[in-house]
């Protein structure tokens, strides 16, 4: 990150040096009432991940969420967020994979659904928090990696 100061830039009020830019691709749609915008070519929609036709309750992003809100009441507000080790991230796949065993066996007694969907969102989200860092790692990290994928892989 660039630490001199640059006017089109604009500095996060909570934190000195975090940098936001406004991206372009320098293509425009404009609407009837004439506002303007860059168009979302290439863009992630995450207006996708609502199906039309479901309930709140039934869309599986409430599910998650309802299921990570109980987890909040049962450990703490992002617990989860605490794994950074092979240890956790081991227990996250056991978990996903116990679940989707349970969700193909049509078992209800819990929403396994979005248990797999959690586990591997918090698998994931540890992954990239801890294990693929954009700094070149030293020889500790380097080991600890090694022994991570070698557990992992057998």
């Amino acid at each position: 990150m660039n630490d001199e100061y640059n006017p089109e830039e604009a500095y996060h009020p909570n934190q000195e040096g975090f940098a936001f830019e406004t991206k372009d691709s320098g293509e425009r749609i404009e609407f009837e009432s004439g506002m303007k915008r860059d168009v979302n070519t290439g863009k992630a929609r995450f207006d996708l991940l609502l199906p039309k036709g479901v309930r709140y309750e039934e869309q599986m992003l409430t599910r998650v969420a309802e299921l990570m809100t109980r987890g909040a009441s049962k450990y703490g507000d992002r617990n989860w967020e605490k794994a950074e080790g092979v240890e956790e991230m081991n227990r996250f796949k056991e978990s996903a994979f116990r679940h989707f065993v349970q969700w193909m066996s049509n078992d209800m007694s819990e929403d396994h659904a979005s248990a797999i969907i959690f586990n591997i969102i918090a698998y994931e989200t540890t992954f990239v928090k801890h294990w693929n860092s954009d700094e070149d790692p030293n020889e500790e990290t380097i080991q600890d990696m090694e022994r991570w994928w070698r557990d992992a892989n057998g």
